[in-house]
């Protein structure tokens, strides 16, 4: 098991440092990723987290995660394609953590989980996803850790767990609305086949989903106080 976890370190490391080495090299060209990035740009300009503009017209059709982790990155490293691409590489290391710690988890097998690592990280769809700015990357991520935490909760009745997958499906939905429900609820139901709903946990499960809904729905209500409009 050892083996296979330094296996997998290494790889993650050799795969970010190449793209990280290489997330400047030229602009952001691309339709979507430069609107992404010019809204994140206004972002850090205008001081407004809640209000996102593009060329300086509120601009609300997606939620607003994407853009402030872009906006971070526009803060640590300046204007410029690196920042924009920065935390794409760190959402992709993670990614690849979380399908080996999956794996690992409904298999009991290290090797079929770091081959499940290998054959992620090089899928040609998971490369696009983080080489351009999207709301993809950062979906996929909260996604994945979501699952996570619902997949340990359910093996081993381990309430933080739960939390996790609740404030990670939150931050799904404050990246791209509830179409990142679809892939969660339809694993959830496939995974009743090999594993048992811990019972006893009614009060929980009632908290998770108001926590959900507090969490996923902040930005709208906030923003709905703020602008009837």
């Amino acid at each position: 098991m050892k083996e296979y976890n330094i296996k997998l370190i290494f790889l993650i490391l050799l795969q970010s440092a190449l793209m990280l080495s290489t997330a400047g090299l030229w602009g952001v060209v691309e339709t979507s990723e430069a609107r992404y990035a010019e809204i994140s740009r206004e972002m850090l300009r205008s001081g407004d987290w809640i209000n996102p503009t593009l060329l300086n017209i509120h601009h609300y059709h997606k939620p607003p995660l994407t853009y402030w982790i872009t906006t971070v990155g526009l803060k640590l490293f300046g204007v410029n394609s690196f920042a924009v691409r920065f935390f794409l590489v760190i959402a992709y290391a993670i990614q690849v953590m979380l399908v080996h710690s999956i794996s690992k988890t409904l298999f009991s097998r290290p090797r079929l989980a770091w081959y499940a690592s290998v054959i992620y990280s090089t899928l040609p769809i998971v490369l696009v996803s983080v080489r351009g700015l999207t709301t993809d990357a950062y979906v996929a991520t909260f996604v994945l850790l979501g699952l996570f935490g619902w997949i340990r909760f359910l093996k081993k009745q381990n309430l933080p767990y739960l939390w996790i997958a609740v404030a990670s499906l939150a931050s799904a939905f404050l990246a791209k609305g509830p179409v990142v429900l679809v892939v969660p609820i339809f694993a959830s139901l496939s995974l009743i086949n090999i594993f048992t709903p811990p019972r006893g946990y009614t009060l929980q499960y009632i908290i998770a989903g108001l926590l959900f809904l507090l969490l996923s729905l902040s930005w709208f209500a906030f923003l709905i106080t703020q602008n009837k409009e």
